[in-house]
């Protein structure tokens, strides 16, 4: 799939040396949850007037495939205690967006988002491990979503 970069973005890929750093940025929403932000950095963002924490995780972007449904995932180290009981006590499914900026406009996409729900979370005390993916399968469903026989449909078969 064709992704197209920013002037700004392809020079700072290109270039030998670059000052500029692409940060992943993560959402984490849901019904009656308190959103959790984040981003992999030492610092917060503010992206769309919104404030992402300082984080450390690792999330690879989903392969681009037209024959296997996106996946992700997603590994949060030193985690805040608060968040892991939050998703724990969690009853709904929590959604996921995952966007990749750089620093310098957080405000502008690079690539992404990437909006998964949270399939499974496995949590310790020092790291979160959640897979994420779509909540339907699309790619595994049948087309169309009914048969058409002459009981059911009898006009088609005259």
């Amino acid at each position: 799939m064709h992704r197209e970069l920013s002037p700004e973005a392809v020079k700072a890929t290109l270039a030998r040396n670059t000052p500029e750093a692409f940060l992943a940025v993560l959402q984490i929403t849901g019904p009656g949850l308190t959103p959790i932000r984040a981003v992999n950095n030492t610092e917060s963002i503010t992206r769309n007037g919104q404030v992402f924490d300082p984080g450390s995780f690792d999330a690879d972007p989903p392969e681009d495939s037209a024959s296997k449904d996106p996946t992700v995932t997603l590994v949060v180290d030193a985690v805040d205690p608060e968040h892991t009981r939050q998703l724990r006590g969690y009853t709904g499914v929590p959604e996921c967006e995952i966007v990749w900026i750089m620093a310098s406009q957080p405000d502008r996409a690079v690539y992404g988002p990437f909006e998964f729900v949270i399939r499974d979370a496995k949590a310790d005390e020092l790291v979160i491990t959640l897979e994420l993916g779509h909540e339907e399968n699309i790619l595994n469903q049948g087309f169309p979503g009914q048969t058409y026989s002459p009981t059911n449909s009898p006009n088609l078969y005259v």
